[in-house]
């Protein structure tokens, strides 16, 4: 039997390790997936902000302002000064630094989970399929994870020793929720739920109460407030900010409840998502050895008797919530579940521990073992392939309206005739699409100067000489056939086809025969 000092060093070894492993593998070709049209579109945001030194909130769209400036040391760290300096790389080393320190905090709740479930909680983030691929997918994400469990994490603490520090750092976190993402209501709603549950009379109540520091509450919640009027205002710059990060909530409810293509109604989405979907005769089932030792974990929370059961109980209960109040909202994408995903990770690892405590015999440690290796096997397998051969692929549960990698030849032919054009780079090149279809371009066409969007052909001005290029969306083909007239060529490439979405570039002809002749052989 370990002492209580090896059991904490090893932990902490085990888990450091794991952690090292995750970011070594999590790091590996992060410019391998073309960009999704989200994180083009955070990406061109932080990009203003690194050339103009300014940020202001928008309350219809792009969520909070952390992903933007903590990308800036990332940026600087790198010798990028400007936008067009940077590379996916810049902007998915974010959320791989945030899932890093995610499976970190975990070591804060070793001796609520305990040391053993602690590692295999660690172990199962680690690996899971859903939260490797955001971790290397640049949107507010996977830091609304690392933020949320940072709550958890000084709130138990703080509950436990009565610190003022762990108060501060409670609201610290807090108030990086709420620049994060909008949703994170959904997480507070869930713990205060949870809590009360767990709470169950008001003469417990009161006595909780009584145990709370009234100073230390008005300190967390100061230090919240002070973290989110800071960030929404630009660091004092945009004073209307932290305002509009309230009535925000009145567009997000409305988008909530509309029509489009992110209305899911089925209340089943995100575990069918999880748990088992066949797509093109591939059986996809990321996080569904996740799912059922979590199932157990909840189980043996109830069934527990010792002095952490209270947490395990809170653990179930929120995660329980907040999964089902996403699945309420008809309002789905496949990233929104990833706090939920994280929580069940951490019940897994309860999972893993209430195996164990079947019986006081070496069968059961025994048993836990090979289940816990089994099902981190079965997961690490789904993690490869969801992030791996399927990283760009509609089959993919994970990949969501996402660029095909054959949008990559468009950005490439660009490129070709932008090589052999007298102005290089600073050609003339009108975009006319819908707003929706124009993304990723922006972010490919970063390093182009003289580009132009528009949204239907009647739009265009009137052009002084033919444009080298144009790319447009085949159903304006006609309008912009009228428009260039005979001197020009037409490829297709697609964009987003799943959903029907194509592109076309016009090249005029000079220039395509000047391409030609370079790739001509003697």
């Amino acid at each position: 039997m370990l002492s209580a000092a090896a059991q904490r060093w090893s932990t902490v070894l085990a888990i450091l390790l794991v952690a090292l492993a995750a970011t070594g593998w999590r790091v590996r070709d992060l410019d391998a997936r073309p960009m999704h049209h989200d994180e083009a579109n955070q990406a061109v945001r932080a990009g203003l902000l690194l050339d103009q030194g300014s940020y202001e909130y928008d309350p219809h769209e792009h969520h909070g302002p952390t992903l933007y400036y903590f990308t800036l040391p990332i940026a600087r760290l790198s010798g990028q000064r400007q936008f067009a300096e940077t590379t996916e790389t810049t902007y998915r080393l974010l959320p791989v630094v945030f899932g890093l320190l995610t499976l970190l905090l975990t070591l804060g709740l070793r001796r609520e989970l305990g040391h053993f479930a602690t590692v295999w909680a660690v172990a199962f983030a680690a690996v899971s399929p859903g939260l490797a691929f955001y971790s290397r997918f640049y949107i507010q994400e996977t830091l609304l994870v690392c933020f949320t469990f940072g709550l958890l994490v000084a709130g138990r603490r703080y509950w436990r020793t009565r610190h003022l520090h762990w108060a501060i750092l409670a609201g610290v976190a807090v108030g990086l929720m709420h620049t994060t993402k909008e949703t994170c209501v959904l997480a507070w709603g869930a713990m205060g739920l949870a809590a009360l549950i767990q709470i169950r009379t008001p003469e417990r109540l009161r006595r909780v109460c009584r145990r709370l520091s009234w100073r230390h509450a008005l300190v967390f919640a100061a230090t919240a407030t002070a973290v989110s009027v800071v960030l929404f205002s630009s660091f004092f710059r945009h004073g209307r900010g932290p305002l509009d990060s309230i009535l925000t909530y009145a567009v997000y409810l409305g988008r909530a409840g509309s029509e489009g293509r992110h209305i899911q109604p089925s209340f089943w989405y995100y575990l069918r998502l999880m748990a088992w979907q066949r797509q093109g005769g591939i059986l996809f089932r990321p996080e569904l050895a996740i799912l059922v030792l979590a199932g157990v974990g909840a189980v043996s929370a109830f069934l527990r008797r010792d002095r952490s059961a209270g947490f395990a109980r809170f653990l179930a209960l929120y995660v329980a919530i907040l999964t089902v109040g996403y699945s309420l909202i008809s309002y789905k994408t496949p990233w929104c579940i990833l706090t939920s995903l994280h929580g069940l990770t951490l019940l897994a690892g309860l999972g893993i521990e209430g195996i164990r405590r079947l019986g006081r015999r070496r069968w059961s440690a025994g048993l836990a073992l090979l289940l816990g290796a089994g099902a981190l096997w079965f997961t690490w397998g789904q993690c490869r392939l969801v992030n791996g051969r399927f990283r760009a692929d509609e089959r993919n549960p994970y990949v969501y309206v996402h660029t095909v990698p054959d949008f990559l030849k468009l950005v490439q032919r660009i490129e070709d005739i932008a090589a052999v054009a007298e102005q290089g780079r600073g050609v003339f090149l009108p975009v006319v699409t819908p707003v929706e279809d124009a993304w990723p371009l922006p972010w490919y066409l970063r390093r182009y100067p003289q580009v132009g969007y528009w949204l239907h052909p009647a739009d265009l001005p009137e052009f002084p000489e033919p444009p080298p290029l144009l790319v447009a969306t085949p159903e304006f083909e006609d309008d912009i056939r009228n428009i260039l007239g005979e001197g020009y060529m037409s490829e297709y490439y697609g964009l987003r086809p799943e959903q029907g979405v194509l592109l076309a570039l016009y090249i005029r002809l000079d220039l395509w025969e000047r391409f030609l002749e370079t790739r001509t052989t003697k």
